[in-house]
């Protein structure tokens, strides 16, 4: 009976300790997941590749010695990347956009385009383009990569692929290696900002840009000039842009050890549905004023059940806080876009910039505020300074008449006067900068990048200057060190322990 207790005892105490375990592994895990949208799109295969074919839509980009758009080179090299890719195992693809050139509701801001890899949990994120010059001498290809100082990690794989890439582009088809190129920001406003608070300069072209703050290797390949004398002979024959991309996909499938397809399954390449064309409502006010504090925004069309969100032109003009436009307090005018993202049906799509006024505050106040003083400045005064000397002279106490009135009619109405309007003037201006935090996305156009918008989430801080958005924070919550939730449980299950041979040790004694 004793030995039939002990037993009972010791695995009550085996299931006490099992569970107790899962419980801390449930609730820590609650505590360091990284959440996110429900309409996120996760690939099943290892390895997961964004190719952007830049430009598109109504951008065509820059245009060739024979009259082709830059957008039109760029989709089929997209397309002979993808054709290479689909021979080989365990590799997904996908593009940011699908439709063809001179597709009116086809159009994809630059942050709306990174964001896409970043949905679809991309490893390698592949911006296409075709470089174009005023001069016909300038020829050869380039790739454009972060300068790697801010989260030098996120570098590895595209300063591997890139000089093979340039190589093979000279030996095998001919266009000349113009190397790797990197380019700071030419504003502190884009600095990369650490968690510690260190600046760094940020990168010049926003696809590099948005690649390295939302975490996705990123590289943009200029694939020779179309406006170059002898680069365009070479890519004007579609043979030699199916080796480029051929080159390009060998490349990425040789860094990921990716193997060649022995069967005939359906490859992993995801087509996906173009949007309906996105506006943003007509009912917004196209002027506003800085004393107005935010404008509500709002949009219809698209297609699917993707999260939208709203970027603004201009940080100096406008800031965005999830709906609402919040005005910093200057005067322009900024372009308003929303962009639907995908929801692994339909790809993501952005609206036409929808363009807002903000005018001074202060312009209207001004104009009565000094109308309505003057008046009754000089009105009061008048009579009362005419009408007591007046009566007093004839009557008996002429000097106490005119010495009381006098002095104390004049000073007690002025002083109030000039009161109420130094309040008026300073109470206005400190209205306008009402948010002390708020997200915004800044769109710059830019003559040297063509279409390459410059885009920077940043946030305001309580003196309205904008610094640099921290990405590695911005959807996880609480995180703890792995080393101390180990502890943790290695300490629980000790305690457990200990308790567990206590009770055994006292059944033991009865």
């Amino acid at each position: 009976m004793e030995y039939r207790n002990y037993r009972f005892t010791i695995c009550k105490l085996i299931q006490i300790i099992i569970i107790s375990f899962f419980v801390v592994m449930y609730f820590f895990g609650a505590k360091t997941m990284n959440y996110v949208s429900s309409n996120i799109v996760h690939a099943d295969s290892d390895i997961v590749i964004v190719l952007d074919p830049g430009h598109g839509g109504k951008d065509v980009g820059a245009e060739s010695l024979s009259g082709i758009a830059e957008a039109t080179y760029n989709e089929k090299i997209a397309g002979y990347i993808a054709q290479e890719l689909e021979n080989y195992e365990g590799i997904t693809v996908y593009f940011t956009r699908y439709e063809k050139v001179g597709v009116i509701q086809d159009r994809h801001t630059l942050l709306a385009r990174v964001q896409f890899g970043k949905d679809v949990d991309a490893d390698l994120f592949v911006s296409l383009h075709c470089n174009g010059s005023k001069s016909t001498s300038d020829n050869g290809a380039l790739i454009i990569l972060s300068k790697g100082e801010f989260k030098p990690e996120l570098n590895k794989i595209p300063s591997i692929l890139a000089p093979r890439i340039l190589q093979r582009f000279e030996s095998e088809v001919g266009i000349k290696n113009c190397d790797i190129m990197l380019r700071d920001s030419e504003s502190k406003y884009y600095d990369y900002i650490d968690e510690n608070g260190k600046r760094y300069n940020a990168d010049y072209y926003g696809i590099i840009r948005n690649g390295v703050l939302l975490d996705i290797p990123t590289m943009l390949i200029e694939h020779g000039y179309i406006t170059g004398s002898s680069d365009i002979k070479i890519l004007d024959d579609d043979s030699n842009l199916q080796k480029l991309g051929a080159i390009t996909a060998t490349e990425i499938a040789e860094y990921f050890n990716l193997q060649k397809r022995n069967d005939n399954t359906k490859p992993n390449f995801v087509e996906l549905k173009p949007q309906e064309e996105l506006f943003m409502s007509e009912d917004i006010p196209k002027t506003v004023y800085t004393s107005d504090g935010f404008v509500d925004l709002s949009s219809f069309g698209g297609s699917g059940n993707g999260d939208i969100f709203y970027e603004s032109s201009d940080w100096a003009i406008f800031t965005i806080e999830g709906n609402k436009a919040i005005i910093v307090g200057n005067e322009g005018s900024a372009q308003i876009t929303v962009t639907k993202k995908t929801d692994g049906v339909y790809s993501s799509n952005s609206s036409k910039g929808y363009t807002i006024t903000v005018k001074e505050a202060t312009a209207t106040p001004k104009p009565t505020a000094t109308a309505t003083p003057k008046p009754t400045a000089t009105a009061t005064p008048k009579p009362t300074a005419t009408a007591t000397p007046k009566p007093t002279a004839t009557a008996t106490p002429k000097p106490t008449a005119t010495a009381t009135p006098k002095p104390t009619a004049t000073p007690t109405t002025k002083p109030t006067i000039a009161a109420t309007a130094t309040q008026a003037t300073t109470t206005e201006p400190t209205s306008s900068p009402t948010v002390t935090q708020s997200t915004t996305v800044l769109l710059t156009f830019t003559p040297e990048q063509t279409e390459d918008i410059t885009i920077q989430p940043t946030v305001t801080n309580s003196n309205n200057q904008p610094t640099t958005l921290d990405n590695t924070k911005s959807n996880s919550c609480i995180n703890m060190n792995d080393n101390t939730a180990f502890v943790i449980i290695v300490v629980e299950i000790a305690l457990l322990a200990v308790i567990g041979i206590i009770v055994v040790v006292k059944r033991s004694r009865k």
